[in-house]
């Protein structure tokens, strides 16, 4: 049990590391602002897209949830090969949401949520068209 926090340090580490060589060699698309990040506390239900927190930067760091299932959605206009990091820091579940109700995650159905866990990061990769490869830490 004692791996996982080292294991989960080193893996935010490594996505850095990733993140500045992708940015350094111009290949961010328009709709993530590459090495930028925020911190988000989220306080009233945000349940469905309509109502979800939009993802704007390529870090984003949640500190406090309201409520289990708060919506994020990802980047609108990302790229192939864009990432997202989401740090959920809070006890409480959030709902990940493709940036359409056409975009897919994994392989949910279009517009089905990720549930990433209390206390979980991870980390999603834009596969074009808003399809999305989502990695759930430990």
């Amino acid at each position: 049990m004692g791996a996982s926090a080292p294991f989960t340090s080193n893996l935010l580490e490594i996505i850095m590391s990733l993140s500045n060589l992708i940015k350094n060699a111009g290949l961010w698309g328009p709709g993530v602002t590459p090495t930028s990040q925020f911190s988000v506390t989220t306080t009233t239900a945000m349940t469905n897209l309509a109502t979800s927190f939009k993802i704007t930067t390529d870090i984003v760091s949640v500190t406090t949830s309201g409520a289990t299932g708060n919506a994020m959605a990802l980047p609108a206009g990302a790229s192939l090969g864009d990432t997202v990091v989401v740090g959920n820091l809070t006890a409480n579940a959030l709902t990940i949401l493709p940036a359409t109700a056409a975009g897919k995650i994994n392989a949910l159905a279009a517009g089905a949520s990720f549930a990433q866990a209390a206390s979980k990061n991870a980390s999603y990769l834009c596969m074009g068209n808003d399809n999305w490869l989502a990695v759930l830490s430990a």
